[in-house]
């Protein structure tokens, strides 16, 4: 039966971020500053060690190996800062490639007399770079649905839906004589500033284990329906989803049963409430191929009548015998985040 007691707990690694700003402009353009710009010195530790990074989700080793941290840049000074008034300024973008901590004397260049909100992303150097954004090979691209792109539309689109790597993002925060004083700030106002993010993961995670299947199954394969392709870094919104007919892929993963069990273990974008997903199993036997709908209870913000709803930094476990794949499974999580392994699944 159901464990009430159970939960959907968060992943617990992050990263913390600490960027120190020079205050003084001069106009030594062999430094790379001029009358206009501000140099930003960035510094970077960590909360906990990646020098040793713990398992990711089921057997793959963890690492974020880059990060970059993309200012948005106010579009006009009279204004508010409303997210929708601040636009990417790539040209000022620092992407720094990640061995050990700490990491220091990285600089950006940022406008002192220009207000700016700024952003800092965590993935794998495999996955994309600033430098060379419209590689076909990366996982995942940035952008817009609508132009102009806006720190209130932008967002992280996945190459292949189906295929969702590590992403970890981060609002940074400014603080003025060790005083917090917002997301959004203007150099030349502030004397003392440094800038505080922590980077946390924005990605879903998703288990899927079934055992007791007979030896006439020769194919197992999780499919999934009405998946982001899509979200904005920060809170993980959908902006993008697959749609009925659009050919795109639904297969997360397919297995052939070893002893009678297929395990499946897949990063997904979140989703909402309104646009959960169902789950099914293709099970193949011979020359024909069955689905199944993966039947799990109901859940509070989890799950509702087989569709689920999976969130930021949450991982959802399902787990059950072949013999009542016909009557449902047990949705569970049993995520031990008092340890240092921020998402080691604990049996």
């Amino acid at each position: 039966m159901y464990n009430r007691n159970h939960t959907i707990s968060s992943f617990g690694w992050s990263i913390i971020l600490l960027f120190a700003f020079f205050t003084s402009c001069t106009d030594n353009e062999e430094d790379g500053v001029t009358a206009d710009r501000i140099a930003v010195k960035v510094e970077m530790g960590a909360g906990n060690s990646i020098i040793n990074p713990t398992r990711a989700l089921g057997d793959p080793t963890y690492s974020v190996d880059r990060v970059w941290i993309l200012p948005f840049k106010k579009i006009a000074e009279n204004l508010d800062n409303s997210d929708v008034n601040f636009v990417p300024e790539y040209s000022s973008s620092l992407q720094i490639d990640v061995n050990s901590f700490p990491i220091k004397s990285m600089t950006m260049l940022l406008s002192s007399s220009s207000t700016y909100k700024i952003l800092a992303f965590g993935f794998k150097r495999t996955d994309y770079s600033s430098s060379d954004p419209n590689n076909v090979n990366y996982s995942f691209s940035v952008g817009a649905v609508a132009t102009p792109v806006t720190l209130a539309n932008f967002h992280m689109k996945m190459a292949k839906t189906t295929v969702v790597p590590e992403l970890f993002t981060s609002v940074c925060y400014c603080y003025n004589n060790g005083v917090l004083y917002g997301t959004a700030f203007k150099p030349s106002l502030l004397q003392d500033i440094s800038l505080r993010g922590e980077l946390t993961r924005i990605v879903s995670g998703l288990t899927v284990q079934v055992t007791n299947i007979p030896t006439y199954v020769t194919f197992v394969s999780l499919v999934a329906e009405q998946l982001a392709k899509a979200i904005q870094p920060i809170g993980g919104i959908p902006t993008v989803w697959q749609t009925s007919g659009d050919g795109d892929n639904r297969v997360l993963n397919s297995q052939i049963p070893a002893s009678g069990t297929v395990s499946f273990s897949n990063l997904i974008l979140p989703t909402t409430s309104s646009r959960s997903t169902k789950l099914y199993l293709d099970v193949k036997y011979g020359t024909l191929t069955e689905r199944y709908t993966i039947k799990v209870p109901d859940l509070a913000n989890v799950s509702v009548a087989n569709s689920i709803t999976f969130t930021t930094n949450q991982v959802v476990k399902i787990i059950g015998s072949y013999t009542t794949i016909n009557l449902g499974f047990v949705l569970t999580s049993t995520i031990n985040l008092d340890d240092n392994q921020w998402d080691g699944l604990q049996n």
